[in-house]
């Protein structure tokens, strides 16, 4: 009778046992699918005054579109088509019509928040960017998304706001016309050679493609 026992209760265990297992390992791989934070992005720390872990970087889309901004529908078609550029001012990209965007210069740090929100020594690479309008139509960059990936297979470097630079592109640029935004994202030393920065920036043109970062 006591053998019958022990053995019921070492199964009650197990089950206990198997299903918290269960619980952890969804939450990690909700937390990776979703971009959320999860238990410790890379390179960077957990902010331990508030609980909160650190920016994940979820896996990139294997064959990533143009944005649609119009709501549910078909895709955008853009037509106006453009080179590759790298991360300097003398590898801009050039659009068909003129339009031609460029990295004007990367600025590699690290957190420096102490406070709640902040992730204390986490990564992040500032990119400053300059579209110039030499085209004959005005330019309307207030939906524009900015992307970048890094490793193979390729992950969405988080973006980073806190204690940063960062300022979004914003407006409309009248033919002749320059812009200016900056764009912070979290990518861990040692993935420069794999990280892509996209400016999809409106339907009409394709999303400029930069490659080639020096880190």
């Amino acid at each position: 009778m006591l053998d019958t026992i022990r053995r019921r209760d070492r199964r009650a265990l197990n089950i206990v046992g198997v299903a918290c297992g269960v619980v952890i390992l969804s939450a990690t791989f909700a937390s990776v699918a979703t971009g959320a934070p999860g238990p410790g992005g890379p390179g960077g720390a957990d902010d331990s005054a508030t609980g909160t872990a650190a920016p994940v970087a979820a896996a990139a889309p294997q064959n990533p579109g143009p944005v649609s901004r119009k709501g549910p529908g078909p895709r955008p078609q853009p037509n106006i088509t453009a080179n590759a550029g790298g991360f300097s001012a003398a590898a801009p990209v050039k659009f068909t019509d003129g339009v031609s965007l460029s990295i004007d210069g990367v600025t590699q740090g690290v957190e420096q928040g102490e406070g709640p929100g902040g992730f204390h020594g986490l990564p992040h690479t500032s990119v400053k960017l300059t579209l110039t309008n030499n085209s004959t139509q005005p330019i309307d960059l207030t939906q524009v998304v900015v992307t970048t990936t890094y490793g193979n297979p390729p992950v969405v470097a988080p973006p980073v706001y806190g204690n940063t630079d960062a300022a979004d592109f914003t407006g409309t640029v009248a033919p002749g016309g320059k812009a200016t935004a900056t764009y912070v994202f979290s990518i861990p030393a040692g993935q420069g050679g794999s990280t892509v920065t996209t400016v999809d920036f409106d339907d009409q043109h394709v999303a400029a493609r930069f490659t080639g970062l020096n880190r």
